[in-house]
């Protein structure tokens, strides 16, 4: 077990395809789900005892908080940051 967060290997792990016209407001609220839906999916396999793959963490394939420039060069292909509609996420 390592002390810092994501620095440890990779237990699971799912594609996420950034959708034209969501705000990535909505596409942080989709990686969220996703990876509530990978944790249960671990947990389940651990408490029915099943040996649980072990992946490397390789160098440079880790995608952080978008930072500002990040953030430019989404607004540059069109994207939003929110959409009024998003705060509906919260209540479906």
């Amino acid at each position: 077990m390592k002390e810092k967060l994501d620095e440890g290997d990779i237990i699971s792990k799912a594609k996420i395809s950034i959708k034209p016209g969501i705000s990535l407001h909505e596409h942080n609220y989709l990686c969220t789900l996703c990876g509530g839906e990978l944790l249960v999916q671990v947990l389940n396999k651990i408490a029915r005892g099943e040996k649980i793959p072990v992946e490397r963490q390789k160098e440079g394939l880790y995608y952080s908080w978008p930072g500002p420039e990040d953030v430019n060069v989404f607004l540059k292909k069109g994207f939003s940051l929110i959409h009024l509609q998003d705060l509906k996420l919260y209540f479906e």
